[in-house]
């Protein structure tokens, strides 16, 4: 999973003189009492694993940011540094490390850099004002790619560039129509369009308001001049007390919009979700706050509005307003029927103007290998304490143009009637798989092995609460694979009593699952043991014993099939 690196520094000055002046004892000690404080100031990190001290700044033209000396503590480890919430004055800025792995007991002239030809706001080194953000490490003991987290939360403040005064947490004037959303946990305001050659959209500043959670945005029922469209939302995470500059993007390779004249009366509902860790698993904090995007007649009518936050400081007849227009909207969702979307199974091909995808597998996995393991290849494991959802699927580009990453199916997860997980999809290229959003997957009339991967708390595969994935097609269609709710119950309570047969076939798991696979071993078609997952071996196992029986080797358990298995019962 892609992760945002950053670190950062102070300066120290030395100044050398020609001529030796007399100083006073005491003026030596407060002289060398400086230094050290000087020095312990460019310590960014120390502890028992390493060492990292800010060292100058850099300017390249092309970046700008500090080098620092990352120094290796350890005897018998690698050590891999990254960071995590890099914030600039106040606003989520992406921080490249160059030069971030050093072997154990050496050091290493690390780089901390911003790009300025990036969409951020950092321009140049006088850009670079409060500078923050969290530390990483992950170690291994072979210098391989392949990394386990060490520590992670060790947050850093490059001394050189703290300013007093500055910042991003004072209040200013904007148009009552750029707010989008002010309550209590955030706000969301309109700063201008964005076009480019594969998407056009808005510019949003997010305002994290919370002093303690992490938040994630994202948004639902979107429509472009009454017709329902997909909004694909770029930084959609702002770390506690800060802001980032989100962007609302509409591919318009997906779609019917071609530019940003199509983008009229764009409106739909702000989800947040939140969790405290800064990790990969967010519960939902609300939904259903309604948002219209403003054009620039309705900007220029519109009377001023307060925005930003000061501390102990509401957000006032705004906040109170979003708020009651926020309860009127969950209530009138309250009495609409549920969202309209359409069931799928695994095996089964379902299919948009843009692309055809054919569900393999949905199930639980630790860790997931690409398609060619034969040498050397990489895989990802999943964080202690979480689970993979692994959502297989193979897709083929229907278009004329190739199929990025970013351009893939939304995935995403539903446990327990509330609790929400997205993915990362993990394209598989031999022996390792493709991330990047911008990389192409897929030329015209041609198909990729994807893993959608959704990290979960170990407890959603432990547990038997409804888990349900759902797959938004970019033309907005879903559809919803149940993994575990009405569908296995189903099968659970009714196979076996001759009514009410529910077909069970690859993707599903249970009790009645774990009950065949023991019947197919004891049959001998199946090898292993009995784990109540219906993967790719037990859908071999059951078309064999199909085409031993007799019957069309579909590899699903239907009624006939079930009833040949247990026909000595």
């Amino acid at each position: 999973m892609r992760k945002y690196l950053a670190l950062l520094g102070s300066v120290m000055l030395s100044v050398s003189c020609a001529c030796s002046i007399p100083v006073s004892a005491e003026q030596q000690t407060e002289s060398a009492q400086d230094e050290t404080e000087q020095a312990v100031s460019d310590v960014l990190l120390d502890d028992q694993y390493a060492k990292i001290t800010y060292e100058d700044v850099i300017d390249e033209g092309y970046c700008v940011g500090y080098k620092v000396l990352f120094e290796n503590k350890t005897s018998d480890q690698y050590l891999l540094l990254s960071s995590d919430n890099t914030s600039v004055n106040g606003m989520m800025q992406y921080m490249d490390i160059q030069n971030s792995t050093v072997a154990p007991g050496m050091k290493t002239e690390a780089e901390l850099r911003f790009y300025t030809d990036s969409d951020g706001a950092v321009k140049s080194k006088d850009d670079l004002v409060n500078v923050k953000g969290v530390f990483r490490l992950s170690s291994n003991t072979d210098g391989g790619s392949t990394y386990t987290e060490l520590e992670h939360g060790m947050e850093f403040t490059i001394p050189v560039s703290v300013k007093e005064g500055s910042g991003s947490g004072e209040k200013q004037d904007v148009p009552a129509a750029a707010v989008l959303l002010d309550d209590s946990y955030a706000s969301i305001t309109y700063d201008g369009t964005i076009e480019d050659s594969y998407y056009v959209g808005f510019k949003v500043i997010f305002e994290n308001k919370t002093s303690d959670q992490y938040l994630l945005l994202s948004a639902d029922n979107t429509s472009v001049d009454g017709m329902m469209q997909y909004m694909d939302i770029q930084n959609s995470t702002a770390a506690p007390g800060m802001k980032a500059e989100s962007e609302l993007r509409f591919y318009t390779d997906n779609s019917s919009i071609g530019s940003l004249d199509d983008l009229k009366n764009v409106k739909g509902t702000f989800r947040l979700s939140s969790n405290t860790d800064g990790g990969s698993t967010y519960s939902e904090l609300e939904s259903g706050m309604q948002f219209t995007i403003p054009s620039e007649e309705e900007l220029a009518a519109s009377p001023a509005q307060d925005t930003g936050s000061t501390e102990g400081e509401g957000s006032g007849a705004a906040s109170a307003a979003a708020g009651a227009e926020t309860d009127s909207v969950k209530e009138a969702e309250e009495k609409e029927t549920e969202p309209v979307y359409q069931e799928v199974k695994a095996g089964e091909t379902i299919s948009c103007p843009d692309y055809e995808v054919t569900v393999n597998s949905v199930g639980f996995s630790y860790d997931v290998y690409p398609d060619d393991t034969s040498g050397y290849y990489t895989y990802y494991s999943a964080e202690s304490g979480e689970v993979y959802v692994d959502v297989d699927y193979t897709l083929k580009d229907l278009l004329k143009s190739s199929i990025a990453i970013r351009d893939l199916p939304d995935v995403n997860a539903v446990y327990s009637d509330g609790y929400q997980y997205s993915s990362m999809p993990y394209v598989s290229n031999g022996s390792t798989f493709l991330t990047a959003p911008s990389w192409a997957v897929a030329e015209p009339l041609t198909t990729c092995h994807v893993h959608a991967l959704i990290a979960c708390p170990d407890e959603v595969e432990e547990s038997a609460e409804p888990l349900y994935v759902y797959i938004t097609m970019s033309d907005g269609t879903q559809y919803r694979y149940t993994v575990r709710g009405d569908q296995s119950e189903s099968a659970d309570s009714t196979n076996g009593s001759g009514s009410s047969f529910s077909e069970i076939r690859r993707g599903d798991s249970g009790d009645t699952v774990k009950k065949i696979q023991e019947k197919l071993i004891e049959l001998g078609v199946l090898s292993g043991s009995a784990d109540g997952q219906f993967g790719p071996g037990t859908e071999s196992a059951i078309a064999a014993f199909q085409k031993n029986n007799n019957l069309e080797a579909s590899g699903v358990v239907n009624e006939e099939t079930y009833n040949a298995l247990f026909s000595d019962e």
